[in-house]
């Protein structure tokens, strides 16, 4: 990924509301083009903003406060996408809440969902509740479509052994 440069006018700045309404604008085009996602690009903007100010709170000690801005901003926006799986995105976790089963659906497959890991729980849901391709779900949980897949194999395997499902019964 090509690092893109976010140049203000000028780079000499006293006051960091002046560094914030000057440097905003490009650094959160540079951090949609990182995440393509424009929420996380205002979470990372926002992570850089508040990183920076607690170690820098009046700019005096920085050079170059909008470099060091955007230094901080790809490093946040790396580690995001390094964010491990136990992670669930806030957008999800409403969606993926466990919720009383439906008074049609039997009360063994609602223990057998319950006793999966979250990992597993999610990708079943996101799969079978929510009709999300590999693909979308991969995105949604910021990973590989080969751990989706891998990750609905098992949970449909243990939500299975849980119930006493064999591969006969099927």
């Amino acid at each position: 990924m090509r690092r893109h440069e976010v140049r203000p006018e000028q780079d000499d700045f006293a006051d960091p509301l002046e560094v914030v309404r000057t440097a905003y604008p490009a650094l959160l085009q540079a951090a949609r083009q990182l995440t393509m996602s424009a929420a996380e690009a205002e979470d990372v903007v926002q992570e850089a903003f508040v990183e920076t100010l607690s170690r820098y709170p009046e700019f005096r000690g920085l050079r170059r406060p909008v470099g060091y801005l955007t230094t901080v901003l790809y490093r946040s926006a790396f580690r995001r996408r390094r964010r491990p799986w136990s992670e669930i995105p806030f957008e999800l976790q409403e969606r993926l809440a466990l919720r009383e089963p439906d008074r049609d659906a039997p009360t063994m497959v609602a223990e057998a969902l319950s006793s999966l890991g979250p990992k597993q729980r999610a990708c079943l849901a996101l799969r079978y509740l929510y009709d999300l391709d590999e693909k979308e779900i991969a995105a949604a949980l910021g990973c590989r479509a080969s751990t989706v897949r891998s990750q609905i194999a098992r949970g449909l395997a243990n939500a299975r052994s849980h119930i006493g499902v064999t591969d006969e019964d099927r």
